[in-house]
């Protein structure tokens, strides 16, 4: 119900829908926000490997970084969202990723999961026209997280994707740094080593909350970790409409540690 009313809500009141459905909750928490498909999962298993110094378990790494909301968890600080920021997020992490891969990343989850049934280019079109995602168009959704970050800038950092994947260990250690951990080499080796992607896939296909799907061959969440050809895939006029609605990831707008 929640992303029914999320989703019917015009872009400039879904801030304000944000800021007072989750006033109370967000209190002394550290967020973890993103668009939809940008590796917010991966960074969560990270910080879970890290503090209970163990292998993925998806039940678990939800429980213990959950959604922000009216949870009970009271095993870390670490909450994640994929809503716009708001005003009461005091403190967290913004990861960034090129929209054309969000697309691409996008339209083969949903054909995994034998969602979405129609080819590239007609997925395409729903996506630039804001009729996938419940969390709104990428393009907005962007604009309002950098203007929030650049209003709190000491409080908010921001990880490219590519950065995340390419250098998990560097990353983790910038968000625990940032979320006044204490950080050790040694536990963060291990915990890239256990949230390898082999590992976390195999932690979905044993997760309670997939059973049903899993045991028809879907895979929910979880990709391949390779990189996503989006390039030989996307027709030249949907990547001028990317260029046009300018949304492709220009470093100008944004100020953050990552772009210095």
């Amino acid at each position: 119900m929640r992303y029914f009313l999320y989703k019917i809500f015009p872009s400039q009141f879904k801030r304000i829908y944000t800021d007072i459905r989750y006033n109370r909750f967000v209190k002394d928490n550290f967020i973890i926000s993103s668009y939809p498909k940008s590796g917010s999962t991966y960074l969560r298993f990270l910080i879970f490997c890290y503090l209970t110094d163990s292998s993925p378990n998806y039940d678990l790494m939800e429980k213990f970084v959950p959604y922000v909301g009216p949870n009970d968890s009271k095993n870390s600080n670490f909450r994640k969202t994929h809503e716009l920021t708001s005003r009461y997020y005091t403190k967290g992490i913004y990861i960034r990723r090129d929209p054309r891969e969000i697309a691409w990343s996008s339209y083969r989850s949903l054909k995994r999961r034998k969602i979405y049934t129609k080819n590239f280019s007609n997925f395409l079109e729903l996506f630039l026209n804001d009729q996938i995602s419940t969390y709104g168009d990428w393009h907005h959704h962007s604009l309002e997280s950098s203007n929030f970050i650049k209003e709190n800038r000491n409080s908010w950092i921001v990880v490219e994707y590519n950065t995340l994947m390419k250098s998990p260990e560097l990353v983790l250690s910038r968000v625990l740094q940032h979320a006044d951990i204490d950080v050790s080499d040694v536990k963060l080796r291990s915990a890239v080593v256990n949230a390898s992607v082999e590992n976390v896939r195999n932690a979905e296909k044993k997760a309670n909350q997939f059973s049903s799907l899993i045991s028809k061959g879907y895979h929910p969440i979880v990709g391949d970790g390779n990189k996503l050809d989006w390039r030989s895939e996307m027709p030249s006029e949907y990547e001028s409409k990317f260029k046009k609605l300018d949304i492709l990831h220009n470093r100008s707008f944004w100020v953050a540690p990552d772009d210095a």
